[in-house]
C-alpha cells in the first residue's frame, strides 16, 4: 500500500494496519479490537493522463496476551482493497490490488467462540469489472494458545499422576 500516484491527481496506496498490544488479566467487552489496512484510492482523471489505481493497505498485527479469559466482539486484522480505476482516452488504466491480511495472536485461558478472528486478505481494485492482472490479498495468520499458566499447571498435574502409582508401590514394600 505504499504506492504513489504519478500522474493523476489521486491513485495512493492504503495505510497500513498498524500494530495493536494489549496485556491483562482478563478482557470482557463487546466491543472489537481493529487493525485493518486502509483502501487504495482510485484511479481519477484531472485533465492529466490517469496512473494505475492505489493498493490496499496490509493488515495489521495484534497481540492479545492475557492470563484470564479472552471475552471480546471481534478480533480484526484484514488488508484493504485495491483501488477502482476507469478507462479513459483508448487505455484501460489499470486497479490496484488488494492488501495481505495481518497476524493475530490471540493468548488466555479460554477463548469464547463470540470473540470472532479474522485476517482475510483485501479483493482487487477493478475497470469496468475486469481486474487486468490486479490480485486479491492473501489470508494473514491466525494463532490461539491457552495461557502458559495453565498450560504449566496440567504438566504438573501429568507429572504427580504418573508419579502416584510409583509412590504408592514404594510404600507398601
Amino acid at each position: 500500500g505504499a504506492g504513489e500516484r504519478n500522474h493523476a491527481g489521486s491513485g495512493n496506496g492504503g495505510a497500513g494496519g498498524g500494530l495493536v498490544l494489549l496485556r491483562g488479566n482478563t478482557l470482557t467487552g463487546n466491543g472489537g479490537i481493529r487493525a485493518n489496512g486502509g483502501v487504495g484510492e482510485d484511479g481519477d482523471d484531472d485533465g492529466t493522463p490517469y496512473d494505475g489505481a492505489g493498493g490496499g493497505g496490509a493488515g495489521g498485527v495484534i497481540l492479545m496476551r492475557f492470563a484470564g479469559a479472552v471475552n471480546c466482539n471481534n478480533v480484526l486484522a484484514n488488508g484493504g482493497a485495491g483501488g477502482n480505476n476507469t478507462s479513459y482516452a483508448g487505455y484501460d488504466w489499470t486497479p490496484g490490488g488488494g492488501a495481505g491480511g495481518g497476524r493475530l495472536y490471540v493468548q488466555g485461558t479460554s477463548i469464547e467462540a463470540s470473540c470472532a478472528r479474522q485476517s482475510n486478505g483485501g479483493a482487487a481494485g477493478t475497470n469496468a469489472g475486469n481486474t487486468y492482472g490486479a490480485a486479491a490479498g492473501t489470508a494473514g495468520s491466525k494463532e490461539n494458545r491457552k495461557a502458559q499458566r495453565e498450560t504449566a499447571a496440567a504438566e504438573r498435574q501429568q507429572k504427580l499422576a504418573r508419579r502416584r502409582p510409583l509412590l504408592k508401590e514404594a510404600t507398601q514394600l
